[in-house]
């Protein structure tokens, strides 16, 4: 069960005849402008429209005329096929009269609808009528609402927009290029009193004051099942943690709670039911102190096997020493920091999606695998309640350190979004120290202030379960403190289950945060793979590089409180 859950900025344009002028070996800008751009605008009364003024009119007259502009550039001398990526598109537009004393925004919109020289404010081409809402047609109408760029124009100047997106769509994701509608105002019908502005935009006809499309292309086209090499990370699966699910929600060591509705989603100890019901399962590991491995090649080797088994990954138990200053836990094996570093690197590099978490005390001599991102996960060992068979000094309530302390260092290491901390124990009463047992509030406080501490971390460790109720409150406690919080999000396009033929696809999402946050940051993924992060609620998949049939979207969502949320849908590739 998964309960994680940009208006593309452009301005007018033109039909304009393109130049190119190469910039590298395989990037090229073309500056669109020139003498065959259509552009003009029409009025609201008595079907008035011009296609050859020195100006695109898009003025409000208050009980009399409403302008509207039109504008559509030529892109076909762009070979498209032969480029990876549109890497920037800008709009450049020359106002040339401005007066909007209530500010009223301009809105500009990629138009569904095609037009020809015979349009007019009712008809695209003299003879059919613009769209119909409530029986009335309207060139607003025609505005494609998930294409559209508003700003208020208060003075003349030049206006830069970056209509990427919008390019991409027309020149690799098969939408017509039908032009732009300029509208100020919204719909109008008869001699409405809908304010009066004045706005003018230098047309086509005035000579280098028109408008350009400057579209600067990059890359080559990549072959299809290439994009499995160009990922910025790899998991194990598109279905588990922390893909599927954008928060780890660990267990080790028993059953974790599995009641309906839990969010326990990685499990300790490689339990094959866990694994069948699609939670992230890791083997345990024998860590840096091995006393059986008697050289750094020995290490390496133990990593890269493991990675080769064909297991989802494992849990490194445990790093070498303990903080700086205190001695190891066990006799330490002069092999073991080097050669688990360099392990962890080649396991990594023979089987990018093998997941590696390490138990980890906040040693900084794993510097060594963090400077490259390694491992996947660190988990702060922050016990504050042990079992009594331990020393009550091995928990945070001893001197184990405090988990703060091991979080500055992850954050230092940067690795806070890859760090969790691992709570507990959890067990029945009469196991603790006598008088010393951990409750469901004391678990709360402590979940609360490591939240508060580092929103950051992407999750929560638990260790054992000997008291089923308690287990259940810890995993109730973690979908609280984490899941709740998180923004709604929904992805908007490509549709559920769509056939893709284009050779870009634009991923779009919804999100809305809560209590006032914003939305940080979101996360892309074509099935198992990392593929970019962005800060705008969209993403152009170059469907090229993948090979035929059935893929799995998954999108994350990162608020400014660092709560997450995911959306996941399946799309099917067609041929290239």
């Amino acid at each position: 069960m998964n309960r994680y859950l940009g208006t593309i900025a452009f301005i007018f344009a033109a039909i304009i005849v393109l130049i190119n002028v190469s910039v590298g070996a395989d990037k090229s800008t073309f500056v669109v402008s020139g003498k065959q751009v259509v552009d003009g605008w029409v009025a609201s009364t008595e079907d008035k429209v011009s296609l050859t003024d020195k100006i695109i009119r898009c003025d409000g007259n208050a009980w009399e005329t409403y302008y509207k502009g039109l504008v559509r550039f030529d892109l076909g001398a762009i070979k498209a096929s032969k480029y990876g990526t549109v890497k920037r598109a800008i709009l450049q537009l020359t106002i040339t009269e401005a007066n909007n004393p209530k500010l009223i925004p301009t809105v500009i919109s990629a138009l569904s609808t095609p037009w020809n020289n015979k349009v007019t404010f009712s008809s695209p081409d003299g003879k059919n009528k613009w769209p119909l809402r409530e029986g009335y047609p309207s060139v607003d109408y025609s505005a494609m609402p998930n294409c559209t760029y508003k700003q208020v124009i208060t003075a003349p100047g030049t206006i830069d927009v970056d209509v990427t997106s919008l390019v991409d769509r027309w020149l690799y994701q098969d939408l017509p290029n039908n032009g732009f509608l300029i509208s100020t105002g919204g719909p109008v019908f008869g001699k409405p009193d809908l304010s009066t502005w004045k706005l003018a935009i230098a047309s086509s006809e005035s000579g280098s004051n028109g408008p350009k499309l400057i579209i600067e292309m990059n890359g080559t086209p990549p072959v299809a099942g290439s994009a499995q090499k160009n990922a910025l990370r790899y998991y194990p699966s598109a279905f588990m943690a922390p893909v599927r699910s954008p928060y780890i929600f660990y267990w080790d060591f028993g059953t974790a709670p599995s009641y309906p509705g839990s969010v326990t989603n990685a499990i300790g100890g490689g339990q094959p039911e866990a694994q069948q019901a699609g939670r992230l399962t890791l083997g345990w590991f024998y860590g840096p102190q091995d006393p059986y491995i008697k050289d750094e090649q020995g290490f390496i080797d133990y990593y890269v096997n493991a990675a080769k088994s064909g297991t989802f990954g494992v849990m490194v138990d445990e790093w070498q020493k303990a903080e700086a200053g205190q001695p190891p836990l066990e006799p330490a094996n002069p092999f073991g920091i080097t050669g688990s570093i360099k392990g962890i690197l080649a396991a990594k590099k023979v089987n990018p999606a093998f997941y590696i978490a390490v138990a980890w005390r906040g040693e900084d001599n794993i510097e060594g695998a963090t400077r490259y991102g390694e491992p996947d996960l660190l988990m702060i060992e922050a016990y504050s309640h042990v079992e009594k068979i331990f020393p009550r000094e091995w928990g945070t309530n001893g001197n184990m350190g405090s988990p703060e302390h091991r979080i500055d260092i992850a954050r230092k290491l940067g690795m806070i979004d890859k760090t969790i901390p691992w709570l507990g124990m959890i067990l029945s009463k009469e196991n603790y120290h006598p008088g010393e047992p951990l409750t469901a509030s004391e678990l709360e406080r402590q979940i609360v202030e490591l939240r508060r501490y580092a929103p950051e971390m992407p999750g929560i460790a638990f260790y054992a379960n000997g008291d089923p109720e308690l287990a259940d409150a810890a995993d109730r406690l973690a979908y609280k403190h984490f899941v709740e919080p998180a923004p709604s999000l929904v992805i908007l396009e490509p549709g559920y289950q769509q056939a893709i033929n284009t050779p870009h696809q634009i991923v779009s999402v919804k999100a809305l945060p809560k209590n006032n946050r914003t939305i940080l940051k979101y996360r892309w993924f074509v099935d198992n793979r990392l593929e970019a992060e962005t800060t705008a609620p969209e993403y152009i998949w170059d469907v090229r590089g993948e090979s035929a049939g059935l893929h799995i979207l998954t999108v994350h969502a990162v608020d400014s409180g660092y709560n997450r949320s995911a959306a996941q849908i399946p799309v099917f590739v067609r041929s290239n």
